[in-house]
């Protein structure tokens, strides 16, 4: 039996001095795409973990503005907690929407555009059950929830390119 661990020899069959052992990747050969995965399981938790208790504050947010400096922090927050599985134009298209089922919602579509105010911030403040939609209501404020409402309202939902 192979074991991981191999001696070497200098000298003769049989006469020659054991100098030291080095690894013997034979055997585990087989086992690297597992092995492999199971490093970038590990990888994948330990930053959805730390995704979820932010190193900054969340920026701040004046309520009553909707133009200029207010729409850049609307935007800010947007980025920060939605488009990575909304994606930056609230198309559905983030970077993990491909691994996400059901898929994250169209924010620009039909279905998200005929919610009223109230149900698409309940849906940040609470999740949404069956999706990967998180709840927001304990990281984010009510004014902040507030602005993500109105960035989707009045930015993405109002984009001609949408």
């Amino acid at each position: 039996m192979r074991g991981a661990w191999s001696a070497y020899s200098i000298g003769r069959k049989g006469e020659g001095v054991t100098v030291g052992t080095i690894w013997d990747l034979g055997r585990w050969r087989r086992h690297w795409p597992w092995l492999a995965a199971g490093g970038l399981a590990v990888l994948v938790a330990l930053w959805h973990i730390a995704g979820r208790h932010p190193a900054a504050p969340p920026p701040t947010v004046v309520v009553a503005q909707a133009t200029g400096e207010g729409v850049v922090q609307e935007q800010l927050l947007f980025l920060r907690y939605c488009a990575f599985c909304h994606g930056a134009d609230g198309r559905g298209d983030g970077l993990v929407a491909a691994g996400l089922r059901p898929a994250p919602a169209d924010l620009t579509g039909l279905a998200v555009r005929r919610l009223s105010d109230e149900r698409l911030s309940a849906g940040i403040s609470d999740g949404v059950r069956g999706t990967a939609m998180p709840a927001f209501g304990g990281l984010l404020s009510a004014e902040q929830r507030a602005a993500l409402v109105r960035y989707i309202r009045q930015t993405l939902q109002q984009d001609p390119a949408h």
